[in-house]
């Protein structure tokens, strides 16, 4: 994410689609942590990419609405970090910019089953079937069930715990970019199924919806 794209946001000038969906899931787990955290305004907030570092740092620097009580590293690892809420401050600015989060979205539904099938209506026309026990599945239901971006290395680190093979970062890409041109073709859609961004990972296209059915 570019910095001054967020500065827009934070100046209520709007964010890109691309963007928004980044920055209401970090909205929302500081909002669940403050929840449940014991203390009254102390939160640990993981790190998962350099979209969540740019996100904090502008509303700690612009907004005033936090303070990082232990900074974070400049590696791109996850990370834990430290974090005092100015409450307030934060609910009232939580609220203001819930308007933007409540608008319609326009999203394609998807459907993958547990025999391997990701498909769209009408199913007997756009389905694309892959191996259950293969890289390709367990990567789409991973981001499916992981929100946000999802570091490659940590992508390899689960998938081959799950397959029980050793399936490197360069193999998680190319198999990537296998799903994307196989559900273009198949399901007759134009945009990349997962999406990509340097330092950041791998999403769900947020443009889809993918329900994970019982078949």
């Amino acid at each position: 994410m570019k910095m001054n794209m967020l500065i827009h946001w934070l100046q209520n000038k709007g964010p890109s689609d691309e963007d928004l969906p980044d920055v209401w899931s970090l909205l929302e787990r500081i909002k669940k942590l403050l929840r449940i955290s014991e203390s009254k305004n102390l939160i640990t907030l993981d790190i998962k990419s350099e979209v969540d570092r740019a996100i904090l740092k502008e509303l700690e620097e612009t907004e005033k609405i936090l303070k990082q009580i232990k900074k974070p590293n400049k590696g791109t690892g996850p990370l834990s970090v430290d974090i005092k809420v100015d409450k307030k401050k934060f609910h009232a600015f939580y609220k203001k910019t819930g308007s933007k989060k409540s608008q319609e979205t326009k999203f394609l539904k998807l459907y993958l089953t547990l025999e391997g099938d990701l498909y769209k209506e009408p199913k007997n026309k756009y389905c694309y079937h892959m191996r259950v026990n293969g890289a390709r599945y367990t990567i789409l239901h991973y981001l499916i069930k992981h929100e946000g971006y999802q570091f490659t290395s940590q992508i390899s680190i689960d998938i081959n715990t799950i397959l029980q093979k050793n399936i490197d970062e360069k193999t998680v890409r190319t198999e990537i970019g296998k799903i994307n041109l196989e559900s273009k073709k198949k399901l007759d859609i134009k945009e990349n199924l997962i999406e990509g961004r340097e330092g950041s990972g791998y999403r769900t296209n947020p443009k889809f919806k993918i329900l994970l059915k019982k078949e």
